[in-house]
């Protein structure tokens, strides 16, 4: 496909990457390309990972070579499709803001009330960009950039599981216990 670049990543591996930014049309490229790939079950391809802005095919090379391999995805339609279909989902996720470590921070830092720092958070829905660095620990992107903190200064020990936190220009729902430097920590009451 045109546009698309293609990387060796070791010896069992091929990038596509569909652009250098984090926008919710790129990323749904990526997820097309995703579907397209696994539902063409090709020859050697164990496993097909997408991020924001680029995909990884995990191949096995003793199957099928990269040269094979890349030579297969040039001709498979992996640019958006002319009517999109994309099945989502909403995830509904309890939060419970009183609880959160953060409040108070981020709502100086953003020059907010604590009241419009939670509206803020709470009224809009978020696009899973990606899942990665824990088991079900999703990358949400849109959030309102008015929210946008930094990482905290010094990180905590120990973040619960289920904080919702913020970094930057997006918001997690972290899936287990770990350090964290994001601010925020409300908890989700899930």
């Amino acid at each position: 496909m045109e546009g698309v670049i293609y990387r060796p990543c070791g010896e069992s591996a091929l990038l596509l990457e569909f652009g250098f930014q984090i926008t919710p049309q790129i990323n749904a490229q990526v997820r097309h390309a995703c579907s397209v790939i696994e539902q063409k079950a090709l020859q050697g391809v164990l496993e097909v990972v997408g991020a924001y802005a680029s995909l990884l095919v995990v191949y096995d090379p003793l199957v099928c070579s990269y040269t094979h391999l890349k030579a297969e995805l040039e001709n498979l339609e992996l640019g958006m499709p002319s009517s999109p279909k994309e099945q989502v989902s909403l995830v509904s996720i309890p939060t419970c803001y009183t609880l959160g470590l953060d409040l108070e921070f981020v709502s100086a830092h953003t020059h907010l009330s604590p009241e419009e720092v939670i509206s803020k958070h709470s009224g809009r829905d978020y696009l899973v960009y990606m899942l990665g660095f824990l088991p079900g620990f999703a990358y949400l992107g849109g959030l309102d950039p008015s929210l946008a903190v930094p990482r905290l200064a010094q990180p905590r020990a120990e973040v619960a599981p289920g904080s919702v936190g913020i970094a930057h220009t997006q918001t997690e729902d972290l899936s287990a216990q770990i350090p964290g430097g994001l601010a925020n920590h409300w908890q989700n009451t899930a």
